[in-house]
């Protein structure tokens, strides 16, 4: 039988995300601005039964579309990070950090480094406040999100290759084609994927 590595028991794991962009080449800050993951950035969102389902707007992002810095309020509020990511996708979070990793899965290519030390303020006060209940904090930019999957690949059992790289693209869909593919890359094509990252870390 197949178990979790990472796991406390009867409860669920959440990911908490920021990305931080590096201009000059040597300061980062905050991507203040992100597309709303949960209505895809449209601002709508469907509410209601199969048959009698309406268009709403998506209460994550007062239906704007996108999730901003709100600097007049406390960080303790979730909704007041700009997350470029939300899904409890307990793959992505194997392939990322090692969290949720079943036992007979590989190791991921980048442990768990900590919250870097050259984060923004903003990274940084936001882990402060999450310390107690937080953990395996890490971070990844992104030339090491690409390799994070496209090495884990050539680690896997040979028969299982092409099965399991089907399962990554399909089952991290929404962080792929979405939080990479829409916000992240092209960031990434003006300033070098070295100089754009995700710092992130997890609760139970």
């Amino acid at each position: 039988m197949r178990q979790w590595i990472t796991k406390i028991d009867g409860m669920g794991c959440d990911i908490h995300m920021l990305a931080e962009i590096r201009e000059d080449g040597k300061t980062w800050k905050l991507i203040e601005e992100c597309p709303c993951v949960s209505c895809d950035g449209t601002g709508k969102r469907t509410q209601g039964p199969p048959g009698d389902q309406k268009l709403v707007d998506c209460h994550w992002c007062d239906g704007i579309g996108v999730r901003k810095v709100k600097r007049a309020k406390s960080n303790e509020d979730y909704n007041e990070h700009p997350h470029p990511y939300t899904g409890q996708n307990y793959r992505l979070f194997s392939i990322l950090a090692g969290v949720r990793r079943y036992d007979d899965d590989v190791e991921p290519v980048y442990p768990p480094r900590g919250i870097p030390e050259d984060a923004c303020r903003y990274i940084k006060e936001a882990w402060k406040e999450e310390e107690g209940d937080g953990h395996t904090p890490s971070y990844l930019n992104v030339h090491e999100i690409e390799q994070a999957f496209v090495v884990r690949h050539g680690l896997l059992v040979e028969e299982h290759v092409q099965e399991e790289a089907k399962k990554d693209r399909e089952w991290c869909k929404d962080f792929l084609d979405g939080t990479l593919k829409k916000l992240l890359l092209p960031i990434a094509e003006q300033i070098g994927k070295e100089n754009v990252r995700i710092v992130f870390w997890f609760d139970n």
